[in-house]
């Protein structure tokens, strides 16, 4: 498996109801999926040019399959992160907004 064959995860932001909020929460979505999109990127170049390199024998493919599993998670990982910190910033955000 190589990163482009793997579908990226890619969760709406959060709604606060504060529009400026959800502005923010916005943007750190669209900054952290361009990261993650220029990681997988550069992650399947590495790979394309190993397989020029060494060939596909089944340990250079087992090894990216390691590689693509290991990104997935991590971006799995900070796209959980984000909504949690969202999440959190939005509930304590709410209650100042309704006054």
């Amino acid at each position: 498996m190589h990163p482009n064959e793997a579908p990226p995860q890619r969760p709406a932001p959060v709604q606060s109801g504060n529009p400026d909020l959800d502005r923010r929460f916005q943007q750190e979505q669209q900054n952290l999926n361009a990261r993650q999109d220029k990681e997988r990127q550069n992650l399947q170049q590495k790979q394309e040019k190993e397989h020029q390199q060494r060939g596909q024998t089944p340990q250079v493919e087992q090894k990216h399959q390691q590689q693509t599993q290991q990104l997935a998670q991590k971006h799995s990982s900070e796209q959980r992160q984000l909504q949690q910190r969202q999440q959190s910033q939005a509930s304590h955000a709410a209650p100042r907004e309704r006054h």
